[in-house]
């Protein structure tokens, strides 16, 4: 089955740093072109993968699971073509965070995240750890977000031009991306995950730091009705192949401020240690 025909992205990437550059791969996968071919899809899954799959008893966790895996492998593949998808294995680790065994010479480690409609992975080396957050927003979704945002937070974030709704899902996506990249997950308050320093980015989207966490910065892009984090090390520049994630095949490209300076009415979420 040719993956590239059905639905997924695959974006290609690179790391710049003063003294080293890096690359890796961003792929997203929508569920409205996945569900009629999910039968087709368990085939990408290592027999590991396939026997967790079949344990799985509610249909929206199975779906999940194989649509996760089957982006991230995706994004795998872009990187290292001659490998075949059962081969690749990704595992779930202890506290659920996926683990990537490979046989590439490259360390490669996988993130992933979905939302209602679609998931996302990025593959990246670990000599640059990532992650990243996606999520689809409306006003009644924005208001639990910005019960995780401090005033100042969403102050900066309205001052640069987004609308109260959009302010809510970049400071929430942002904040969520953060743990995962620190492996702590929801298990610590949000607070701890404090922004600074927002501004509107000049390669697009929007950029900020961590009060607690200063080696990260965070990236973030308002594409219709959903916000993508990503999370990286602060003075690495994180530069896509052509202008910016997108996440559909119809040109659903990332916004720049200038498209979303009233993000509530339109909608629109990668440079650090």
């Amino acid at each position: 089955m040719d993956l590239k025909k059905t639905y997924p992205i695959a974006q290609h990437f690179s790391l710049e740093r003063k003294e080293l550059s890096d690359e890796g791969w961003f792929t997203c996968l929508g569920i409205n072109g996945f569900d009629s071919n999910e039968s087709q899809w368990t085939q990408w899954l290592h027999p590991e993968e396939a026997t967790y799959y079949q344990s799985l008893s509610a249909q929206n966790r199975k779906q999940s699971f194989l649509l996760g895996r089957v982006c991230a492998k995706n994004a795998y593949l872009n990187a290292n073509p001659q490998e075949s998808p059962p081969n690749v294995h990704i595992q779930t680790g202890i506290f659920k965070d996926p683990i990537l065994q490979n046989q590439s010479t490259t360390q490669w480690q996988v993130g992933i995240t979905h939302s209602k409609s679609i998931a996302a992975a990025l593959v990246f080396p670990a000599t640059h750890p990532m992650a990243l957050d996606i999520e689809e927003w409306d006003t009644k979704r924005a208001t639990t977000m910005r019960t995780q945002c401090h005033t100042e937070e969403l102050h900066c974030l309205e001052k640069i031009g987004l609308g109260s709704a959009a302010s809510g899902a970049v400071g929430w996506t942002a904040k969520e991306a953060i743990s995962k990249a620190l492996r702590t997950g929801m298990t610590c308050p949000f607070k701890l995950f404090g922004l600074k320093s927002i501004e509107a980015h000049p390669d697009g989207g929007i950029t900020g730091l961590f009060i607690n966490f200063c080696q990260y910065q965070f990236r973030s892009w308002i594409i219709e009705d959903k916000v993508l984090s990503i999370v990286l090390p602060k003075r690495t520049r994180l530069i896509f192949s052509k202008n910016g994630p997108k996440l559909t095949n119809t040109g659903s490209k990332a916004h720049g401020l200038p498209s979303v300076h009233d993000a509530s009415h339109s909608h629109s979420p990668a440079s650090g240690s």
